[in-house]
């Protein structure tokens, strides 16, 4: 069966203004997920850090981890959790509750790590 595409909204952890949106289908992988991401978030105007065109330009961060932030609306949140992180095992499930639940409604939320710097001349 092909999976239709739908869109959904990431942010990046502890900024709730740095953001952008992707076209995703629930069939995909964990890792086609973060390469999506890694190859946006430098890109955009919508993920970069206040000030950013000022800084130095450095390697491009990686993706961490990846989390639903899933929205309480229409949901027990004595039962539901906040938040689930995403692995390759619980990926696919994961994205057809969110195109289920309703676009919109549920945010990734991608924690950063900056990408390991070269060796410094000093």
């Amino acid at each position: 069966m092909a999976s239709s595409t739908f869109p959904i909204i990431f942010t990046i952890a502890g900024s709730s203004s740095r953001h952008e949106l992707l076209l995703i289908s629930s069939g995909t992988k964990l890792s086609d997920l973060i390469s999506q991401i890694e190859t946006v978030v430098p890109s955009s105007v919508n993920t970069q850090e206040f000030l950013a065109k000022y800084a130095k330009k450095t390697a491009a961060d990686r993706v961490e981890t990846v989390r639903v932030r899933w929205a309480g609306a229409g949901r027990d949140t004595k039962t539901f959790p906040a938040t689930t992180v995403l692995t390759e095992d619980n990926v696919e499930a994961a994205l057809r509750l969110i195109e289920a639940s309703g676009v919109g409604k549920d945010v990734l939320e991608v924690t950063l790590a900056a990408a390991p710097e070269a060796d410094k001349k000093e």
